[in-house]
């Protein structure tokens, strides 16, 4: 019998691949990495007047309307182009909104779609115009399709205190990716009025329609002696937080970054070449084993899956197959 050796390469290409399908926030990747803080000047949503109240920004809810954000921004499997920035150091999405006096947003059980929590905890913004510190919340969108983040920013604000003379003036952001990820970027708090001292713990991370944990939370755990900043690690339930301190120096470095990257809904690879595993007559089949390493399950019918095989050698050759029946589970 004829014997025909070709070098086979087979593989499955995704045509239809979304990053931006359903999935809850507990699956999203994290990491910790050193950056550089790159503050805005862009869209001023308030800034303080006075040194107490609302004037203050202490415990205020803005409501940025829907198209205020230039592209979709998915969360949790649903895009959103409207937000809810809260002076507490968090975000919300949906028609249930953060409370104004929100101070633990991933454990509130407040109905809002989805949290976004760099530092929840109770803020206020400072107001010394003597040291030229005034706390204000701004937003913008920085670099070109597909490739944008829609940036808010916390300026000069500071853990609530009564004090009017001695306190932090602390900055920080929250980016959210056209592409779906989340940074959470900080300074190193080390800007002050007075001689303050700042000790507690803040909630940081991302949380779902609801507090349950851990299907709808995914947030950082830093102890005191035991983590940094740039150690945290996951929480351990939906009320795990993250410990500061100016004595010791618990707090961030300049340029911190926390980002949160949502999970491949649908990835379609190949696993293994079951037969043949050496070389073979023509007319035995090629069976190539395949997996689907995203969360969701493949339904061919709309996610079309293409099958290419490439020969090389004498009479070298191509065929491409589409697959539009039958589906894939993950796994």
């Amino acid at each position: 019998m004829n014997r025909l050796v070709h070098t086979l390469f087979a593989f499955l290409c995704m045509l239809l691949c979304s990053q931006l399908a359903a999935q809850q926030v507990a699956s999203y990747s994290f990491s910790q990495s050193a950056g550089t803080y790159t503050s805005i000047s862009g869209t001023v949503i308030d800034s303080a007047t006075n040194t107490t109240g609302a004037a203050r920004l202490d415990d205020n809810n803005y409501t940025l309307a829907t198209g205020t954000i230039p592209f979709t921004f998915t969360i949790g499997g649903t895009g959103y182009t409207g937000l809810v920035v809260n002076t507490n150091g968090h975000i919300s999405f949906g028609s249930t909104s953060t409370t104004n006096t929100n101070t633990s947003p991933l454990s509130a059980t407040t109905a809002y779609s989805a949290a976004v929590v760099a530092f929840g905890r109770d803020m206020a913004g400072a107001y010394n115009l003597t040291n030229g510190h005034r706390g204000k919340i701004s937003y913008t969108t920085v670099g070109t399709t597909p490739n944008r983040e829609f940036v808010i920013q916390w300026d000069d604000f500071h853990p609530y205190t009564t004090s009017t003379t001695a306190y932090y003036a602390w900055d920080f952001q929250i980016r959210l990716g056209e592409d779906g990820k989340i940074k959470f970027v900080y300074t190193n708090f080390g800007t002050k009025i007075g001689a303050p001292t700042a000790t507690g713990t803040a909630q940081i991370g991302l949380r779902g329609p609801n507090n349950t944990f851990a299907t709808n939370i995914k947030n950082r755990t830093i102890t005191s002696g035991t983590h940094t900043w740039a150690t945290s690690i996951a929480g351990t339930t939906n009320t795990s937080n993250c410990a500061y301190n100016s004595t010791t120096g618990l707090l961030p470095s300049n340029g911190l970054i926390y980002t949160f990257t949502p999970p491949i809904a649908k990835d379609v690879t190949p696993f293994a070449l079951v037969s043949p595993n050496a070389a073979f007559c023509k007319s035995v089949p090629l069976i190539v084993s395949t997996q689907n390493a995203g969360t969701d399950t493949m339904k061919f019918a709309t996610d079309t899956l293409s099958l290419r095989l490439v020969t090389t050698g004498p009479g070298a050759s191509s065929f491409t197959k589409k697959i539009s029946i039958g589906q894939l589970a993950p796994g």
